[in-house]
C-alpha cells in the first residue's frame, strides 16, 4: 500500500495581492547593506525565533504587530506567522533590530467548503481565497478554534502565501470574534489595487468610494489619509485599509495607507521563503516571482543540486537586492517541509514508472518516493558501479534525500543502497498523539519511554515538553536503531 504525500505542503511567507484583492504588504526598510540582512519567512521555532533556519535574538529588537509595536515582545509572535526580520547574521544565528508582522487580511469566514479526502478546507475572506489544511498553526488565543470547528461568519486574521491560483495558503490563522450579518460590525483589513475611485480621487470629506477586488471601501468624513496619498484615493493605488465592517463585502475605513511592496533596496542581502509563480526559462534566463518580488535565479546553485524549479513549488532563495529591484539568487534551496529524509529497505520498485515504495512501520502505508533524470544514485555496497533505477531490488536498504514537488509527490533527489542501517523518517509532522506517536509521511510512528528526545537547538529535553511544544508542520526526524518499530530517537529540526 502506497500513499500520496500531496496534503503535506506547507506553507509559510509574504506575498502580496494581486488587483483582485490580493496582497501581503511589503516592509520597507533602509539599506542596511554588507553585514546586515532582511529575512522573510514563517516564524518555525522560539528561542529568540527562528526564521529560514537562522536563530534570530529579538531582546533588543523593535517589534511590531500588525502595525502596533507598542510594548510587543516575543509573547506577541506565533508560530506560523510570516514576518520580516531586519538585523544580521551569519548562517545559523543573527540579531535582529525589527521584526515586523501583518496580517495579510482580516475580516468574516465565507463559503467554507471541506475538500473531498476532508484535508484541506477553502473559503473567502473579504475576497481574498484562502486554504487551510493539517499544516496551518491555529491560533491558541481560542482553544476551541480548530480546524473542525471553523465555521462561516467566522472573523479570522490570516497569514500566508499564495500560490499559482492567487489562493493565500494560510500558514497561521487566529480568530477574532464572530460576524453577525444582520448587525454587522467587527474590524476588518485588506490590502490591494485601487479601482473604481472617483475622477480626481475618494476623499473623505465627500464620503467617496472606492474598490477592492470585490469588496468596496467608503471614506467616511473620519477617515485618515497616510499624507503620501496626497489628500485623496487615486485607481492604481496600492494600499492598505483598515476600518469596520458593513457587510461581508463592504466596509467603513478608519485608516488608509499607501504599501510598498519593496522587500529591500539596492545592494540589501535577503532571505525569502515563498512559493514560486510566473516560472519562466528562456534562452538560459530563469526567472520567476515570490509574491511581487520578481527574482533572477539563472546563475543561483541548487540545493539539493537536483532540484527543479517549478511554479508552485515552496523554497527560500538567498542573493541581493539589485538597482532595478529584482533579487538576484545565489541559493535556492527546498524549503521546509521539501527537506524529506527516509532511510528504509524497499518494498516494492517500477523502474518503468520511476517509483520506489518503502514499508517503514508493519501494517503502516509504503512511502512512495519517485525517481526522474535528475536523481543520482550510488551503490555504497559494490553491486553496481554506474547505479540507476533498474538496479534497485525488493529489500535494498537505501538513503533517500529529497523533496516535495507541488504536485505532492515525493521526489528524490539523491539515492543510494547501503549493506544497512537505522531506519528512520525525516519530514513535516502531520500529526500526533501525545507521548505515544508522530506521523511523518503518512506512517505513525511509535514513541515510548526510552525514546530520547531533542529540541531544535539539539537540547535533550523530556516527553512531556517535547510533545507540549509540537506543532502540526513542524521538521521532526524519528530513528529506530533496534528494529523494533519503536523510535529510540526523535529530534526537532525546524
Amino acid at each position: 500500500m502506497s500513499m500520496s504525500i500531496r496534503s503535506l505542503l506547507l506553507a509559510g511567507l509574504l506575498s502580496l495581492l494581486a488587483s483582485c484583492g490580493g496582497g501581503s504588504g511589503g516592509t520597507t526598510t533602509a539599506g542596511i547593506g554588507g553585514t546586515g540582512k532582511i529575512a522573510s519567512g514563517t516564524i518555525t521555532g522560539f528561542g529568540s525565533i527562528f526564521v529560514n533556519g537562522v536563530r534570530y535574538d529579538i531582546d533588543n529588537a523593535d517589534i511590531t504587530v500588525d502595525e502596533d509595536n507598542i510594548n510587543k515582545s516575543q509573547a506577541d509572535l506565533h508560530i506560523g506567522m510570516v514576518v520580516t526580520v531586519v538585523g544580521t547574521a551569519n548562517a545559523t544565528s543573527g540579531t535582529a533590530t525589527t521584526v515586523t508582522y501583518d496580517s495579510v487580511v482580516e475580516g468574516p469566514v465565507t463559503g467554507l467548503t471541506p475538500s473531498v479526502d476532508g484535508l484541506s478546507q477553502t473559503f473567502s475572506v473579504l475576497g481574498v481565497s484562502a486554504r487551510i489544511d493539517q499544516a496551518t498553526v491555529f491560533d491558541n488565543n481560542d482553544p476551541e478554534f480548530t480546524f473542525s470547528s471553523i465555521a462561516d461568519n467566522d472573523l479570522v486574521k490570516l497569514s500566508g502565501f499564495f500560490d499559482t491560483s492567487n489562493t493565500l495558503v494560510v500558514t497561521y490563522i487566529r480568530k477574532t470574534g464572530v460576524f453577525d450579518p444582520f448587525s454587522p460590525s467587527g474590524e476588518a483589513e485588506i490590502k490591494g489595487t485601487v479601482s473604481n475611485a472617483p475622477p480626481g480621487g475618494a476623499q473623505p470629506a465627500n464620503g467617496d468610494t472606492f474598490d477592492i477586488g470585490a469588496i468596496t471601501v467608503t471614506l467616511t468624513a473620519g477617515a485618515q489619509l497616510d499624507a503620501a496619498l496626497g489628500g485623496a484615493v487615486n485607481d492604481g493605488d496600492f494600499v492598505e485599509v483598515k476600518g469596520t465592517l458593513t457587510s461581508a463585502t463592504s466596509m467603513d475605513a478608519i485608516l488608509v495607507e499607501p504599501e510598498d511592496p519593496a522587500l529591500g533596496s539596492d545592494g540589501d542581502e535577503v532571505e525569502l521563503e515563498g512559493i514560486i509563480t510566473n516560472f519562466s526559462n528562456s534562452g538560459g534566463t530563469i526567472g520567476f516571482q515570490i509574491g511581487n518580488q520578481p527574482i533572477d535565479a539563472s546563475n543561483a546553485s541548487l540545493e539539493p543540486s537536483g532540484l527543479t524549479l517549478s511554479n508552485d513549488l515552496r523554497v527560500e532563495v538567498e542573493g541581493s537586492i539589485d538597482a532595478s529591484g529584482v533579487l538576484v539568487a545565489e541559493k535556492i534551496e527546498a524549503a521546509g517541509n521539501d527537506s524529506i529524509e527516509i532511510d528504509a529497505r524497499v518494498s516494492a520498485v517500477d523502474p518503468t514508472g520511476m517509483t520506489i515504495d518503502f514499508s517503514v512501520i508493519s501494517g503502516q502505508p509504503d512511502v512512495r518516493v519517485r525517481a526522474n533524470v535528475e536523481t543520482t544514485f550510488e551503490d555504497r555496497t559494490g553491486g553496481a558501479s554506474q547505479m540507476n533505477i533498474g538496479d534497485v531490488l525488493v529489500g535494498d536498504f537505501l538513503q533517500v534525500r529529497g523533496y516535495l514537488d507541488p504536485a505532492g509527490d515525493l521526489v528524490a533527489v539523491e539515492i543510494r543502497r547501503e549493506a544497512g542501517g537505522n531506519l528512520s523518517l525525516k519530514g513535516p509532522v502531520q500529526a500526533f498523539a501525545t507521548t505515544s506517536s508522530i506521523t511523518l509521511l503518512g506512517v505513525e510512528f511509535p514513541t515510548n519511554s526510552a525514546t530520547t528526545f531533542t529540541d531544535i537547538n539539539e537540547d535533550a529535553v523530556t516527553a512531556f515538553d517535547f510533545y507540549n511544544a509540537l506543532q502540526i508542520g513542524d521538521i521532526v526526524e524519528m530513528t529506530d536503531s533496534d528494529g523494533d518499530m519503536i523510535a529510540e530517537e526523535v529530534a526537532l529540526e525546524g
